[in-house]
C-alpha cells in the first residue's frame, strides 16, 4: 500500500449476479493453470480446499477454470501469467 493515508484495516469482496457451471471438469487435467495456494495452506482438508479454490477463481474477474486436487493444491486460470489452450 502506497500514499500518505493509513493501510485499510478490512477489505471484502461483493459478488453480485450468479455462477453456473458449463462442465464438471473432475478426473480431467486443465493445463497451464496457475497454482494459487498448496494443500498445507487448508490443513490437507480437500472440502475446506475446494471452496476456498472455488473462492480465489470467483474473486477474480478473468478466472474461469479451477481445480483442486488433494496433490497439488488449488490452480486457477490466470490469463495474465499463462494461456489456457481451450
Amino acid at each position: 500500500y502506497k500514499g500518505n493515508f493509513p493501510p485499510p484495516m478490512r477489505a471484502q469482496r461483493i459478488m453480485h449476479g450468479s455462477v453456473r457451471m458449463l462442465m464438471n471438469a473432475m478426473e480431467m487435467l486443465i493445463k497451464n493453470l496457475t497454482k494459487a495456494f498448496d494443500t498445507n495452506d487448508v490443513g490437507n482438508n480437500a472440502t475446506l480446499g475446494a471452496e476456498r479454490c472455488e473462492f480465489v477463481c470467483s474473486s477474480y474477474l478473468f478466472c474461469q477454470y479451477w481445480q483442486y486436487s488433494t496433490k497439488l493444491g488449488c490452480l486457477v486460470e490466470d490469463p495474465a501469467a499463462k494461456e489456457v489452450a481451450y
